[in-house]
């Protein structure tokens, strides 16, 4: 499926404007004629892209600079693309009536499986389905309720084997199902806290909790983790507890510590390698003696368990 033609013209007049902008502000391409020039130029728009989402805080001067003239769901467009984007490697994985599947493995953006809509035409017509799985660099922006590509999208060197790739498909399916919006949880706004509750951890299961927990605090010991990053494990342990399907009680301890530190790391990208403090799914398999497809499914049960939106407030560390 691809957008309307109401809201394409919509979506490519903001964001080109945004791209231009940003790029006559800070000079990082050069100079570009006007916000329609930007479009016939993919290198350029990909390099001021980047820029732009390194740099969220672009988004608040450019809203500020255009407070006067941006409607209301410009101004909430514009929001919802700073704290709600998906950016990264993906795996191009199928083609369906409704829209294309973007699976992420959890390396850039959370684990899952994202229904995508398309701009002027659907992805099936930029990439023969003979060539999928198909690796590429890729960015995700909530729409109007879907989500979208931007049309900036780059072939990458696949580094998985197809019968892997398949195999996490197949498990991210079961677990979570296609997503297709990029929610935003939020927290009270009184307190600043998260809406959701850790509640009480039943008696029944507080050996296994203990055992758990002591597995998180060994491991966060070991790392150089950012500040909060355990506590936020902890609260996550105390959440997954306290469910009253009482899913503890099934499943090894260290997969379930392992499955939550996926879930907590990749909820705040930290197996991004530009990032500061990188983490390895395959160090911490190594370390709790699992295989990396446990990880990545006890890291997907988790999120399914936590209620975890993609930009969710709630499960977010200071980085």
């Amino acid at each position: 499926m691809v957008l309307n033609r109401e809201d394409r013209t919509v979506f490519f007049s903001l964001y080109s404007d945004l791209l231009y902008y940003v790029n006559k502000k800070y000079g990082i391409v050069g100079h570009i004629a006007d916000a329609a020039a930007l479009l016939s130029n993919p290198a350029q728009a990909i390099t001021i892209r980047d820029q732009l989402f390194s740099n969220l805080h672009w988004f608040d001067e450019y809203i500020a600079d255009f407070s006067s003239v941006l409607s209301a769901d410009e101004f909430a467009m514009l929001s919802s693309w700073r704290d709600s984007f998906l950016k990264g490697k993906f795996y191009l994985m199928r083609y369906l009536s409704r829209h294309s599947v973007f699976m992420s493995t959890g390396e850039d953006s959370p684990a899952g499986l994202f229904g995508v809509w398309g701009l002027n035409k659907p992805v099936k017509e930029l990439f023969p389905k003979q060539r999928l799985p198909m690796s590429i660099n890729a960015l995700l922006l909530p729409f109007k309720g879907k989500i979208i590509h931007d049309g900036l999208i780059a072939r990458t060197t696949i580094s998985e084997s197809n019968r892997i790739l398949e195999r996490i498909y197949r498990e991210l399916n079961k677990d979570l199902g296609i997503i297709e919006s990029l929610s935003i949880a939020t927290t009270d706004p009184q307190s600043g806290t998260p809406q959701i509750s850790s509640g009480v951890v039943p008696s029944a299961d507080i050996g296994k909790h203990n055992e758990i927990e002591s597995m998180l605090v060994w491991y966060c010991n070991q790392e150089a983790l950012p500040q909060g990053f355990l506590d936020v494990c902890i609260f996550s342990l105390d959440v997954i507890a306290s469910r009253p399907q009482r899913p503890l009680r099934a499943g090894k301890t260290n997969t379930w510590a392992c499955g939550i530190i996926f879930a907590i790391a990749s909820h705040n990208n930290l197996f991004n390698s530009n990032m500061h403090t990188y983490l390895k799914v395959s160090d911490i398999a190594e370390r709790f003696g699992v295989s990396q497809t446990t990880v990545r499914r006890r890291g997907a049960q988790t999120r399914k368990l936590l209620q975890m939106g993609f930009r969710s407030s709630n499960y977010r560390i200071k980085i």
